[in-house]
């Protein structure tokens, strides 16, 4: 087997990518470099910049794990406002979004994702908010709000954080109250778009203080529908209290949240033939050809170039509401020895409808309802001294999901009805401890035990619309397709595992500013059950799919300059992924099985200021992800790119800011660039996204040192079209295809009081 990368391919495609970079940065050097002039050498430099990656807080320069954070302030200024934005602001990240922007949001870490969309399952990328895992898929779609920085560490976290980090973790950490009045505004308007965001900071007492925040993001449709009302309308709501207690031994946070959102699937239809190895392949044969119907004027417009128009007769629906609370308690038990409790309660539901031929015709519809409970208890013991550091915890875990599904198939009169429910429970007990065995030199090493039980119970039962009166009349039940269950499967139906994960590493710091490092990190994600749109041609031995295990290899050095200018990293690593879980189409149904994969490449990211007023930041992955025997349509195998994992990807971002009269004129570049990658495992040729090169940008300009700021910003300057997932339904003669929004211009204003 070859496992080297295409360099030559990866330079030739990212060319255009990085000159347009080096343009932007150099033309934002020429104004900088004329006042540098006359300000000196002055200047403060890029700052600390604080994250929690061993579950203690330090200099993200000081620790060795490949991490990336970015500020509240920084976060606003790029425009993120969910999970899905996070790609244009951190190297590296990518993320595979089932029914478009606005719905499900799976993140991809050096070439680990899920691309699965089904209920029940869970990322191998955790979120965490707030020191609270998430299992929920559409917890990256929620709003990001009140932040006080977001931290992307990468590689498996199997340790300190355990669950489902084998390819590493997105944390959202949320403002804490301060005990002073404050808020703050930030709000925007499109032509067809709104989005304000506030929060209120308030003292109640000597040491209680609250803080409430809330976000709204109101969006017409970009997608033009010619047969129905359009699709991709956004419309979210969410909101956050925080009870905050300091104490003088004592630390208390009480958050509460709750949020819902709605929208359309911004699926569209693009004409699909069956390829070598039953793989979908672009055609240009017109929609009323490939149904068989006369070619009507809505069926028409199928044909047409713009990816954001279409023809479907049922519009679909995008629900989604999150209730939940978390109860944090930090005691300080003696001299450096601290005890953390973190218990959390998380509800999620969802109701789901599409047009799945994405056409005029009733052909092919799926509806989903499901309901996710999740309840988490963690415990954590650390110590903090001058040569040790260390961390003692046990984890527990309990979650429930239920989901309701028809498959209705129009085309043949029939369809196919499913409940799944799936119960999970673990238990994890951590320890991981920091020894400082020379001035220069440092050992890390932690181990975690876990055990997770897991039961399902499916069955599915197909209709048939026989007399007329309805598929899903009582008269029109048929028979039981499938049912996978402890009473008629046994012990098949019930997962144990126990698996340990961890971590060792050396760190070495040679000199001020300077930190290399060697590490061996092992993840795992437990395995599960499918849930499967068809289970007619499937037997119950595909129902389960095993345990993957992560062994991550690194080695990686962090500098900065003594007056903290610049700051450069280097991470290389070598991933050896035993039984990655892949997620794989056979006919109209689609499930994870286990396969060997490979992943290596290398992280680069910096930040530069070389004059006053003028910041350069960045980072570039060269990656090679390949999994190996891939099962094909006709039954054939290869090795196969893994999903949503480019080559070559770059983020590149200039910040330039001058005074100008009383107050502060700003202008803010953002690109991003990556290289081709393929949607899906089996590399369809349908479902492979050709290189792109995204710019936003704003202009903004503050009254005074600490007055209102009003901007203009836009995110897809150059209105590139380009998708965020397909799906290749070639076996009925089309492919879904989900684009991203074009061009959004906005004015608005942001204020602190």
């Amino acid at each position: 087997m070859q496992t080297y990368i295409q360099w030559r391919d990866v330079m030739k495609n990212s060319k255009s990518a990085m000159l347009a970079t080096a343009c932007l940065f150099g033309l934002a050097a020429l104004p900088a470099a004329a006042q540098a002039q006359e300000e000196g050498a002055s200047d403060a430099g890029t700052g600390d910049i604080i994250v929690t990656a061993s579950r203690r807080e330090e200099r993200m320069q000081d620790v060795g794990i490949a991490v990336s954070a970015l500020s509240g302030d920084q976060l606003q200024t790029m425009g993120v406002a969910s999970g899905k934005d996070l790609a244009r602001a951190v190297p590296g990240v990518n993320f595979t979004a089932p029914t478009g922007g606005s719905g499900t949001i799976v993140f991809n870490l050096r070439g680990v994702g899920l691309n699965d969309f089904g209920v029940g399952n869970e990322g191998p990328v955790a979120i965490y908010v707030d020191d609270v895992y998430n299992a929920s898929l559409n917890s990256a779609a929620a709003p990001i709000f009140d932040i006080e920085r977001v931290e992307v560490l990468r590689g498996p976290q199997g340790t300190l954080f355990g669950r489902n980090a084998t390819g590493g973790l997105v944390h959202f950490i949320s403002n804490r109250p301060k005990h002073e009045w404050g808020g703050s505004i930030d709000l925007r308007a499109g032509d067809t778009s709104f989005y304000g965001e506030g929060a209120l900071n308030i003292p109640i007492a000597d040491r209680l203080s609250a803080r409430i925040a809330v976000v709204t993001e109101q969006a017409e449709s970009f997608i033009d529908n010619h047969d129905g009302p359009d699709g991709s309308g956004i419309n979210k709501l969410a909101g956050r209290f925080r009870l905050a207690y300091e104490g003088d031994t004592v630390r208390a946070d009480l958050i509460l949240r709750a949020g819902r959102g709605k929208s359309r699937p911004q699926y569209t239809f693009e004409a699909t033939g069956t390829g070598a190895h039953g793989q979908g392949v672009p055609i240009d044969t017109p929609a009323h050809q490939i149904f068989g119907v006369p070619n009507t004027p809505s069926l028409a417009t199928l044909d047409d170039d713009d990816p954001h128009s279409g023809a479907v007769n049922t519009p679909g629906r995008d629900r989604r509401e999150n209730v939940g609370g978390t109860l944090r308690l930090e005691a300080a038990l003696a001299d450096g020895i601290d005890l953390v409790s973190i218990t959390d309660v998380t509800r999620n539901e969802t109701e789901f409808l599409e047009d799945t031929d994405v056409t005029p015709l009733q052909l092919v519809e799926i509806a989903s309802d499901s309901r996710t409970r999740q309840f988490s208890q963690e415990l954590r013991l650390a110590g903090t001294g001058d040569s040790v550091n260390w961390v003692l915890g046990g984890y527990y875990f309990h979650n429930r999901v239920r989901n309701d599904r028809d498959f209705n198939l129009y085309l043949l009169d029939t369809a196919l009805r499913s409940d799944f429910s799936l119960k999970a429970e673990s238990v994890a007990f951590f320890g991981e401890a920091a020894v400082k065995v020379a001035p220069t030199l440092t050992l890390v090493g932690g181990l975690r035990w876990t055990r997770e039980v897991r039961h399902v119970d499916f069955a599915q039962d197909l209709f048939a619309d026989i007399d007329g009166s309805g598929l899903y009349s009582p008269t029109n039940y048929v028979a039981r397709v499938f049912e996978f269950n402890r009473t008629v499967n046994g012990d098949a139906a019930r997962q144990a595992t126990s698996r340990i994960s961890g971590r060792a590493r050396v760190e070495w710091r040679p000199g001020d500013g300077v930190l290399a490092y060697a590490a061996y990190n092992r993840g795992f994600k437990s395995g599960g059950f499918n849930n499967l749109l068809d289970a007619s041609n499937v037997t119950p031995v595909q129902m389960p799919y095993k345990p993957e295990t992560l062994d991550s290899y690194d080695i990686g050095i962090k500098t900065e300059t003594a007056d903290r200018r610049l700051r450069f990293n280097v991470n290389a690593f070598y991933y050896d992924y035993q039984d990655f879980q892949a997620f794989r189409s056979q006919g109209l149904s689609s499930f994870l099985s286990n396969v060997q994969a490979e992943i290596y490449g290398v992280d680069v990211d910096f930040n530069l200021r070389p004059v006053r007023g003028l910041t350069l930041s960045g980072g570039f992955e060269l990656l090679h992800a390949k999994a190996f025997d891939i099962d094909l349509p006709d039954g054939s195998q290869a090795d196969r790119r893994l999903a949503n994992a480019p080559r070559f990807s770059l983020v590149a971002g200039m910040h330039y800011e001058a005074p100008l009269g009383s107050g502060a004129v700003s202008l803010d570049f953002n690109g991003r660039h990556a290289s081709s990658q393929y949607f899906n495992i089996a590399n369809s040729p349908v479902t492979r996204e050709r290189a792109n090169f995204l710019v936003d940008a704003r202009i903004a300009y503050r009254v005074g040192n600490d007055g209102p700021e009003f901007y203009v910003s836009a995110v897809n300057l150059f209105d590139r079209r380009y998708r965020l997932y397909a799906v290749d339904v070639n076996s009925l003669g089309f492919t879904q295809s989900m684009y991203a929004e074009p061009r959004r211009v906005a004015v608005g204003v942001k204020a602190q009081f």
